[in-house]
Order: structure tokens, then C-alpha cells, then sequence
């Protein structure tokens, strides 16, 4: 039997892709769109990557995803359109575009209306510019390894590929809420409306019944309701669910903020457009500053290994030569470690997802959050005063359920007979 080329590998790959791209953007879809496939596909076949190995992850990711299992591509899963057209990602690569899902109309930019002007459909906007450069490194790096944040802890091996399921807390929350892999979106008024709510002001106003304490919305969840998110909002406005993003990396990375702030932007005035937040991000500038994607990945790479970060002086010497200013030298010198921006917006689109719930519907939102933490909920009692007791303990873990409880006063709620409600449940 003849061994199948690599050329016909890459068509393989790229005829399994095609099909998906065209019941998304019509049967014509954009050049760009059909050269991104295509080359993405060459280069997978190139590092020995085929058509099977992507169909045998899509179909145990779609598996998980069926038994209630949400997956969150993590690292750089999310740079490849391939990936995301198989189901191996839900983060679209593209850069921002616009496209209309019964017409498919189609324009590179963000909206300009909600609705079609050929058709009346609603609109839909997408893309995050990833670089795929980056997942190939990758995988020359290391190999043809995807990992997924999900509500389960596996590893599935076979041939050249390993998936790993890592647990993740905020995917235990979604199946507990019952929410489908399909429903990771959130329309632009919706997300709109989250990020007025990171105002403790405007959360006070628009949905608080009585005043008993002043705290932040979001309670529950890892980044929105964080207090650390709420300290860089301090610093850094932000106008969309982009910005979000930007200042989400900003946080995850380590010494990215420090550097941001010694370098690249006005301390008195910080704005999260001046600053570069993720390793997409450094990887376009350096392409703007007419690097090789070679040259540009090594750079990446060298802000980013295991965490301690090392430009070369080489690397330096490089930068100087093509005429880098010498802020954007010294940000990448101080930096240790760059976030993946798809990773970021992976788990961003998720939060929104559960924060649109939390507004809308607390009782549903606070049934799954509190049905996570039984263990903790033991320790109260049908007796006690919860304020007093949010006010004595220095039990961090209790805190949280604490503050959900005033959360839920706060808001108009009974939060005993909830609580008692989930204690009493069958098989507790």
C-alpha cells in the first residue's frame, strides 16, 4: 500500500475544513478565509499532523461535550481556524469580521448595524486575530497536545496526539446551570451591560433592592468577580468586552502590568489601547516592525519560557536594528510571562455567559454556585445571623458564601430557604 503524501494529507485536512467555513460564510467564502484553511492545512500536514488525529480529538471533545462536559481551549488551541472549524476550539482566529448567517454577507470590521441590510437577518460579528504562527511553534515545540479546561480531569493518548481535560471549576459551574457547549456567546448588548455592572455604582443602582453592604457584582465568579480585576479597573477603563480581554491578560501575565506601566503608557492617564497585553499581541507588533514570523515567534518565545523570561541580547541587537523603540525594548525585557490571548477569551466568553445569568435570573445562578460548595454550606446553621457571622469569620473559604448570601438580601431574596432547599436535597 502506498504511503499517502503529505500534499494530500493537507487536502484531506483542508477538504474536512471547507465545508464548515462555507455553511458559516456561504458557498463562496472570502479568499483570506480559503488561504488561511489551506495553509494551516499544509503545515499541520508538514509536522506529521493528519486528518484522523483532528477528526479523533474533535470526536472525543464532541463526546465530552454531549455528556454536559464545556470545554475552554486553553494555551494556544485557539489560534488555528482549522481547529476551530473541527470543533477542537470555540474561538474563532480571523480577524474581527462581520457576516450575515442566512445571505452571508461579509465584511472584515466590526458591526455597523444589528441587522442585514440585504436580508433583515441579524447580524453576527467574530474574530479575535490569532496568529497561527504561534500554535505551530507550538507543536514543533512540543507536539500535537491540546488542552482544554472542562468539568473533568483525563488525558487521552492515541498515536501522535494527546488531549488533555484539565478540571476546571468555572466548567463544574456551567453543567451545573445545564448550559450547552453551543450556547458560549453572548450578544454585544448583553456584554454590554456586564461590563457596566463591573461598576459597583451602576450593579448598586440597577439591581439592588436593599443597601446593606457595598460590594461588587459577580460573586462566584473567578475574574469578573474578582477583587483583583476590580483594583486594575481602577487603572484601566474599559468600553468593550475587547478592552476586557486586554486587561484580563494584562493580569494573568507576570510583571505585564509593571512593564505596561513603567513603558508604555502615561501613569497619569492609562489607557489598555497603548499597552500589549498577550502574545498575539507582541507577535503583530513585531510583524508591524517588518519581523519574519521566525524571527517574531522567537521573541515570543523568549518572553515566555517557563516563566522567568530572557531576551537575548541577540534578540535585543535584532530589535534595535529594525528601529523597535527603546520603551517597547525595555517592556519586553521586563516581562516573564505573556498570556494566550484565545485562552483569555475562551473563559471571558464563558463568565459573560454565566454573568448574563447572574443578572438575570440570581436564583438559577446561586442553585449551581451553591450546590459546588456543600461542604461549606454544612457549616451553616438554619440559626444563624449571616451578616454577623460574614462580619466575625476570618475563614476565607466562607467568605465567599457569606458575601453570596448579602448578595442575595441585597437583591430582594430569601437566601435560607434557597440554602435549605439545596441542603435538603435528595441523596445530600
Amino acid at each position: 500500500m502506498n504511503k499517502t503524501s503529505k500534499k494530500e494529507i493537507a487536502e484531506s485536512i483542508a477538504d474536512l475544513s471547507m465545508p464548515i467555513a462555507k455553511s458559516i460564510y456561504g458557498d463562496k467564502p472570502n479568499q483570506c478565509i480559503v488561504k488561511r484553511i489551506k495553509e494551516e492545512a499544509e503545515a499541520l500536514a508538514e509536522m506529521g499532523i493528519d486528518d484522523l488525529d483532528l477528526l479523533a480529538v474533535g470526536a472525543e471533545l464532541s463526546k465530552q461535550a454531549m455528556a454536559g462536559n464545556i470545554y475552554i481551549p486553553r494555551t494556544s488551541s485557539s489560534n488555528s481556524l482549522v481547529y476551530y472549524l473541527l470543533g477542537l476550539s470555540n474561538v474563532n482566529p480571523l480577524p474581527r469580521h462581520t457576516y450575515c448567517p442566512k445571505c452571508h454577507m461579509f465584511y472584515w470590521g466590526n458591526k455597523e448595524s444589528d441587522v442585514c441590510p440585504d436580508c433583515g437577518e441579524k447580524l453576527f460579528e467574530d474574530g479575535y486575530d490569532l496568529p497561527f504562527a504561534l500554535l505551530k511553534d507550538d507543536i514543533k515545540r512540543i507536539g500535537f497536545k491540546i488542552d482544554n479546561s472542562c468539568s473533568i480531569r483525563k488525558t487521552y493518548s492515541c498515536r501522535d496526539y494527546e488531549l488533555k481535560l484539565l478540571l476546571n471549576p468555572l466548567a463544574q459551574l456551567v453543567s451545573k446551570l445545564g448550559l450547552e457547549q453551543e450556547e458560549i456567546s453572548v450578544c454585544s448588548f448583553d456584554q454590554e451591560e456586564i461590563i457596566k455592572c463591573l461598576d459597583k455604582n451602576y450593579y448598586s443602582r440597577r439591581y439592588l433592592k436593599e443597601k446593606l453592604l457595598n460590594h461588587q457584582a459577580f460573586i462566584g465568579l473567578p475574574t469578573l468577580g474578582s477583587g483583583m480585576l476590580q483594583d486594575y479597573l481602577k487603572e484601566y477603563k474599559v468600553n468593550n468586552f475587547d478592552e476586557l480581554v486586554d486587561l484580563i491578560c494584562m493580569m494573568h501575565g507576570t510583571k505585564v502590568y509593571d512593564s505596561c506601566e513603567e513603558n508604555l503608557v502615561d501613569i497619569n492617564k492609562p489607557n489598555i489601547k497603548d499597552c500589549i497585553t498577550s502574545r498575539d499581541d507582541l507577535f503583530k507588533f513585531l510583524k508591524l516592525n517588518q519581523f519574519s514570523d521566525e524571527d517574531a515567534v522567537i521573541l515570543c518565545r523568549e518572553t515566555r519560557i517557563n516563566g522567568s523570561g530572557h531576551l537575548s541580547s541577540l534578540s535585543e541587537t535584532k530589535l534595535k536594528e529594525a528601529g523597535v523603540e527603546e520603551k517597547y525594548i525595555s517592556f519586553m525585557k521586563n516581562i516573564r510571562y505573556i498570556f494566550h490571548k484565545g485562552h483569555v477569551v475562551g473563559h471571558a466568553k464563558l463568565e459573560f455567559m454565566i454573568a448574563k445569568i447572574y443578572l438575570e435570573d440570581p436564583i438559577r445562578y446561586y442553585r449551581a454556585f451553591f450546590s459546588l460548595h456543600k461542604d461549606l454550606m454544612a457549616s451553616i446553621s438554619e440559626n444563624d445571623d449571616f451578616i454577623k457571622r460574614l462580619v466575625e469569620t476570618r475563614n476565607n473559604e466562607l467568605e465567599k458564601i457569606y458575601l453570596a448570601i448579602i448578595d442575595l438580601m441585597e437583591r430582594g431574596f430569601n437566601p435560607k430557604k434557597l440554602i435549605n432547599e439545596i441542603k435538603n436535597e435528595k441523596g445530600e
